[in-house]
């Protein structure tokens, strides 16, 4: 062989300038060069995308925009800004120059670069997303989950597979209400009679381990946080009851924000005009900002897709692929994919299948950086946990 090249992954760019013997002092910034960004800035009128595009181009990368833009036929266009993070960190001090709001859309762009979750402490823990990716253990004591079919109903029981799961989990994550299609909703009274004795027996057993409670409900909210539970998981994203965002505002507790377009039947098949990606990016985005003006701090606010819900198996899939997308909201991210209706299609009804699948698409989200798993077998996921941030955050 005359000429011998290999391609190279961009995130081993300092490593294989150091191999070639190129100058270490400028290492670091020679890296900016060759690490790849690509960003999506939504709704920018036409003189804004124009002048985003001219200014890219001059600087030797470029946007994509409507094709109407130039004509100004259209009101507003999506711009796709792609570059090396030399050229968006020069694209931007150019922005800064221009009119039209357009350094305030530089400041914005400027933040994505290199976006960081900041640590988040829950109970006595501090999470440090940027180190490791944390897993929650999924604790139902419902009587018809469609995980496990009740099999943690009773309080022994419950708190037997309690102690298993508190060896292996960062954060305890306990469910009353069954979320499965066809479920029916249960009275909040029902809820915190199941929740309490549990949460109770958890903290005689173990007065460390972050309890997160998974209700959508304000009264057993503020039921449980009483009891010892330290956050909330709420998968209408504090659309279902007016009062749970005061409650959590009140009691200034991580939340748990999770997507659902339905927040009464969350089985029913949203039609996603804009694609499932964007429309639940907006609709994620929007559920901070209300989040916010409840007095809500955004250091306490956790966001999840909602896999499985009112979402079909390929636009699940979809979220799944790209879920590293949504950091751009700047909030730690949650995962809910085990044993849901998107691995059941891939591994079948066994429970045993479902695990190893999960364990697969668990894998796949923690190379992307994912913070918090939430698994219903967190024993198989532990060790393999550790070896991809082993990988991937060193």
């Amino acid at each position: 062989m005359d000429v011998l090249i290999r391609q190279i992954d961009s995130r081993f760019s300092k490593e294989e300038m150091a191999r070639i013997g190129f100058d270490s002092g400028y290492v670091d910034s020679a890296s900016k060069k060759y690490d790849y960004r690509l960003f999506k800035i939504f709704g920018l009128a036409p003189y804004q995308a124009t002048i985003i595009k001219q200014t890219a181009l001059s600087l030797g990368s470029d946007a994509a925009v409507h094709r109407d833009v130039l004509m100004c036929k259209i009101d507003s266009s999506d711009v796709l800004l792609g570059g090396s993070v030399a050229q968006i960190i020069s694209i931007c001090g150019k922005l800064k120059k221009q009119p039209f709001s357009l350094s305030k859309i530089a400041v914005e762009l400027e933040k994505q670069i290199i976006p960081k979750v900041a640590p988040m402490k829950i109970r006595k823990k501090l999470f440090d997303f940027e180190k490791k990716t944390f897993l929650m253990g999924i604790l139902n004591v419902t009587p018809d989950s469609f995980s496990d079919g009740g099999k943690y109903f009773e309080k022994d029981a419950a708190l037997m597979h309690a102690k298993e799961l508190i060896a292996k989990s960062d954060i305890l994550d306990i469910g009353a209400e069954s979320t499965r299609p066809g479920a029916q909703p249960i009275e909040q009274e029902e809820e915190i009679r199941r929740l309490l004795p549990i949460i109770e027996g958890i903290r005689q057993i173990d007065d460390d381990i972050p309890i997160s409670v998974d209700t959508r409900n304000s009264k057993t909210a503020r039921a449980v946080l009483d009891a010892g539970a330290d956050m909330i998981n709420d998968i209408s994203g504090l659309s279902y009851d007016p009062s749970m965002a005061d409650v959590i505002s009140d009691y200034g507790v991580p939340v748990v924000l999770m997507h659902s377009e339905n927040a009464i039947n969350m089985q029913i098949t949203h039609e996603y005009k804009r694609g499932v990606v964007d429309d639940v990016f907006f609709a994620l985005a929007k559920k901070v900002d209300f989040a916010l003006s409840c007095g809500i701090d955004k250091k306490n606010i956790i966001l999840d897709v909602g896999i499985g819900f009112d979402k079909t198996y390929e636009e699940n899939l979809e979220l799944i692929r790209r879920m590293d997308e949504f950091f751009s909201l700047g909030c730690p991210l949650l995962a809910g994919v085990s044993r849901k209706s998107v691995i059941k299609k891939i591994a079948g009804e066994d429970i045993s299948s479902r695990d190893e699948a999960t364990l697969a698409v668990s894998a796949y989200l923690a190379s992307k950086k994912i913070n918090i798993l939430r698994v219903h077998n967190v024993s198989i996921h532990r060790k393999s946990i550790e070896l991809i941030d082993e990988l991937v955050r060193r």
